[in-house]
């Protein structure tokens, strides 16, 4: 749809004209202001900001800042948190400047901001009994914002209120570091002593800040002499606020107690050069280096490099190259997860083509393994699905019969991308099949790629398997995924081309014992198609269940009046003891009992058992 721009400023412009004249109670008044009402949007705006206050215009730029740069929508609290902040030296909050009102915001910045309920919400995180409802505070239209960042405002009626985007995020930046300084405490939130549960139910804007102060940082990109350089330092290099700062990014919205951030915080020690490379502070990072920080630092991910490459930081990441950062594989490292992939490889998996160049360029092996699983570039790169880094990958020397990883070779990872060119382009270039785990391929590999059931019709005539045994290994192990992901047309495709209908994985799951244990209504479907052609009904594979087991484990009686008007066995043992007894056993669980619903079922399951004389009979003793 395409929108009318003038349009769409002239709407939004009456609107502002009809918030003006709201003022006027007297029909003079309102004549008065008919004939000075301005002409266009940007005049209008001109007169708002001119008509805020002077003891007020300080808060609403800070205001209007924040909510340009903001990268999701803030509560009104917390916007009247930021109005607070001092962000030079001294006391972190200006309790003269604080306001009275949160509502106040709207009074300061006129019709320039409104308020909407926010799909968002706060759980009462000390009594966990309740949760509050957030209200946003916006732009009023995306024209405001549009009119503060462009030059017209420089001529208008309030130049002060000219706001450069960079500029803005510096300023949220200051505003998030100072406001995280607070947070300095010994083990934050563990037991909520009274003066931390006093901070935390104050510290509203502490999530927020959080989750975005790199953010804002690197946007913004301070020099080495501004107060948002040294804050960050200060913060980067402070082992209880990075840890603070740490559990607080996952706390409040998602949570509602604090837990512990991935392993960054099971580690003993926080390294400064790691951080700072993981959130890209790229001054940051070039100080550190100057005061003789380890450039081979690790942290949970690997090196500083690693992890600037696995996020995408390409200054980050030239500073450590320059300061001489291993390009390859640390195996120095103390853990076995402190050496989990190499730059490149989190540079492929991230799809950062520029490092990926800058990282071959600079020597790194392409043909390089990877991590305790053994994987190539190119093998994540086919993962991916991306052609571009395939290609890129390929023109520098990669393999295409590469060493094996865990699940296979980069065909049995294109296989898994789904992209059929990729797939196309190795196989012209003499790529083969390589399975290293056969089982841990279907279970992963083929459920995705099931999902596009061309692509499987596509894949089956291509001729990429060549020995027979693989050939109906792939196609039984297809026609099980099918099945269980509820696939009509492709279980019907591999029938028709005749898959065995009574193959089994590593668990003995058949694909009528898969259908039987179906949870959809295609069960009934699945389990007479696959009856029609042949499927064996008692098939057990080992001390497993049976099909008539897994319909009546489901609770679903017509299931396994299907399977026993097909000669299923009734009194079937299995390590469960038999099929009366399975679901005997069912309906007595407490989940069952406690539902109506549920209890009915398992009885209607037990009354066609009963009906075709079914026994119960225990499990046989264990050796």
């Amino acid at each position: 749809m395409i929108v009318n721009t003038e349009f769409v400023s002239r709407f939004r412009w009456v609107v502002c004209q009809l918030d003006a004249l709201q003022g006027c109670l007297k029909p003079r008044q309102i004549r008065n202001a008919l004939k000075s009402l301005p002409r266009t949007l940007d005049e209008t705006y001109a007169r708002i900001l001119a008509k805020i206050p002077e003891e007020h215009s300080k808060d609403a730029r800070r205001i209007l800042q924040c909510l340009i740069s903001a990268f999701y929508p803030l509560d009104v609290k917390e916007v009247a948190e930021i109005v607070a902040i001092n962000p030079s030296e001294g006391p972190i909050f200006d309790l003269d400047n604080k306001l009275y009102d949160p509502q106040d915001v709207l009074t300061i910045c006129s019709s320039l901001v409104s308020v909407i309920p926010s799909t968002r919400s706060i759980s009462d995180y000390i009594t966990q009994e309740h949760s509050f409802p957030l209200k946003e505070l916006r732009l009023a239209h995306y024209s405001v914002k549009e009119y503060l960042i462009s030059n017209r405002v420089d001529g208008a009626l309030a130049p002060m209120y000219s706001i450069d985007e960079r500029l803005a995020h510096d300023a949220m930046a200051g505003f998030c570091i100072r406001y995280l300084l607070q947070f300095d405490q010994d083990d934050l939130g563990r037991g909520l002593p009274g003066s931390q549960c006093e901070l935390l139910e104050k510290a509203l804007f502490a999530h927020y800040a959080a989750r975005c102060w790199g953010r804002h940082f690197r946007a913004a990109a301070p020099d080495m002499s501004s107060s948002s350089h040294r804050n960050a330092l200060a913060l980067t290099t402070d082992q209880r606020i990075i840890r603070n700062v740490l559990k607080l990014q996952k706390y409040w919205w998602e949570f509602g107690n604090f837990q512990d951030e991935g392993a960054l915080l099971a580690t003993d020690t926080i390294n400064p050069l790691y951080y700072a490379s993981l959130q890209g502070l790229t001054s940051v990072v070039s100080t550190l280096l100057d005061l003789g920080e380890d450039v081979h630092s690790l942290g949970p991910r690997g090196t500083a490099l690693a992890v600037a490459c696995s996020s995408g930081h390409a200054d980050a990441v030239q500073l450590l190259l320059q300061a001489g950062a291993n390009i390859e594989l640390d195996t120095s490292a103390k853990r076995e997860w402190q050496s989990n992939y190499t730059p490149l490889k989190y540079a492929v998996r991230g799809k950062h083509v520029n490092l990926v160049k800058l990282l071959l360029a600079e020597g790194a092996d392409v043909n390089g393994l990877h991590n305790r699983n053994m994987t190539t570039s190119l093998q994540g790169a086919c993962i991916n699905g991306d052609e571009e880094m395939v290609d890129l990958l390929l023109s520098a020397g990669a393999r295409v019969n590469d060493e094996p990883g865990y699940m296979g070779n980069s065909f049995c990872s294109a296989i898994c991308g789904g992209n059929m060119s990729i797939i196309h382009k190795l196989q012209n270039l003499g790529a083969r099949l390589d399975l290293r785990q056969k089982d841990d391929f279907v279970s992963s590999y083929l459920p995705r790629f099931c999902n596009a059931q061309a692509m499987a019709r596509d894949l089956l005539s291509m001729n990429v398997f060549q020995d027979p045994q693989e050939i109906a290994f792939v196609q039984s192990s297809l026609l099980r995924v099918a099945v269980r992901e509820g696939f009509q047309d492709l279980v019907s495709m591999m029938l028709h081309i005749g898959t065995d209908v009574n193959s089994h994985n590593h668990f003995g799951d058949t694909p009528l014992i898969i259908a039987a244990e179906l949870t959809t209504s295609g069960s009934l479907f699945f389990l007479r198609l696959l009856l029609q052609h042949g499927a064996d009904v008692n098939k057990v594979v080992g001390d497993t269940s049976s099909a008539l087991h897994s319909a009546a484990e489901s609770g679903n009686a017509d299931r396994v009046e299907l399977l026993l008007e097909n000669g299923a066995n009734v009194n079937c043992v299995s390590g469960e003891g038999s099929v009366l007894t399975l679901a005997t056993e069912m309906s007595n669980r407490p989940r069952v009992k406690s539902d109506i619903y549920k209890r009915a079922r398992y009885q209607a399951v037990i009354d066609t058992l009963l009906a075709h004389g079914a026994q119960d009979i225990p499990p046989p003793p264990q050796p």
